[in-house]
């Protein structure tokens, strides 16, 4: 979860450095996406019901490795 940006964004949002243009990162990106884990996410609130069949393809960081998720955003 994204730990800045104070109210309107910290713990309500992807973290952008993971999340890249997930379209539930806290700014707005081009090419968003529509992912598969926020489908399942509000799947999980009970308050949604969703078809994955309509998630979009989530690539940002795929092939980086673990140090992607660990490092510093300044490595990448």
């Amino acid at each position: 979860m994204e730990n800045q940006g104070g109210n309107s964004n910290a713990f309500s949002h992807w973290e952008r450095r993971i999340f890249g243009n997930e379209v539930m990162t806290a700014s707005q990106t081009l090419n968003p996406v529509f992912s598969a884990i926020t489908m399942a996410l509000l799947k999980d609130t009970g308050w949604y019901d969703v078809d994955y069949k309509y998630a979009d393809k989530f690539f940002y960081g795929k092939g980086e490795g673990c140090g992607f998720l660990t490092d510093s955003c300044f490595n990448y």
